[in-house]
């Protein structure tokens, strides 16, 4: 039987084309794997505090001041509380870190009897986890307000939990693979927001509606809870604005 070998000026054809092809997938692929790799890698939960702070955008440090605090006490409450998303905030950018200061205002408001760092926590949170996983942020708010409004603490006599009020018996292994260790942890005001956005992330991508999402996330159709959802979304854009 006849042997057939592949010429000098074929193979570096077909390395060339195997370059190339390569590249390609690269292309395609890379900014997934990315993301992939980067989702599974630890956030910090302590934080050395900087000797010198660096500024942060003006309405934060207003909606700071207000309370009688600095950018130190965030630190001081994400290394304490293991905040991921706190501790996020003054590396944000200004216009990351404006939504907390009106994230905050708007917990404040609705959110009941809070001590000033759980909803600072949560703020961080909202904001940090939405830009994580790709949920509007108005729509991650809105819906722990319907849930909870922003009670950590709220359980349901079905036994939802935290500011999402997340189903752990249901969730529990997409939780701990998110670093959502125990049941009690979705009562954490920063790893309950965590939950509940990671959930209405994955529903959202999954049917591309925003209202099949939270038939989803309820477990049910109920048109009340969508309209209110709607509502207390338009009241937090408005905020939002400006």
């Amino acid at each position: 039987m006849a042997k057939y070998r592949i010429r000098p000026c074929w193979k570096k054809r077909i390395f060339w084309a195997l370059l190339v092809l390569g590249a390609i997938s690269l292309g395609i692929f890379g900014k997934r794997v990315f993301l992939f790799f980067s989702s599974l890698s630890p956030e910090p939960t302590f934080v050395e505090i900087p000797e010198v702070i660096q500024p942060v955008a003006a309405l934060l440090e207003e909606e700071l001041a207000r309370e009688g605090l600095s950018v130190r006490d965030l630190y001081d409450w994400g290394n304490r509380h293991h905040a991921r998303g706190l501790l996020r905030v003054p590396q944000m950018e200004p216009e990351d870190q404006r939504r907390v200061a009106l994230v905050v205002r708007y917990i404040r408001r609705y959110g009941g009897d809070l001590r000033s760092s759980e909803i600072w926590r949560q703020a961080g949170a909202f904001v940090h986890y939405s830009s994580k996983y790709g949920l509007p942020l108005d729509f991650a708010v809105a819906v722990g307000h319907v849930e909870s409004h922003f009670n950590p603490r709220a359980r349901s006599p079905y036994g939802a939990a935290g500011v999402m009020q997340v189903m752990w018996p249901v969730h529990s292994r997409l939780m701990k693979a998110n670093g959502i260790p125990r049941e009690e942890t979705l009562h954490d005001p920063d790893l309950g927001v965590a939950a509940g956005v990671l959930l209405l992330s994955r529903y959202l991508r999954a049917t591309g509606s925003e209202e099949e999402a939270l038939n989803r996330y309820l477990g049910a159709f109920v048109r009340a809870y969508i309209s209110r959802v709607r509502r207390y979304r338009r009241t937090l854009q408005s905020q939002l604005a400006l």
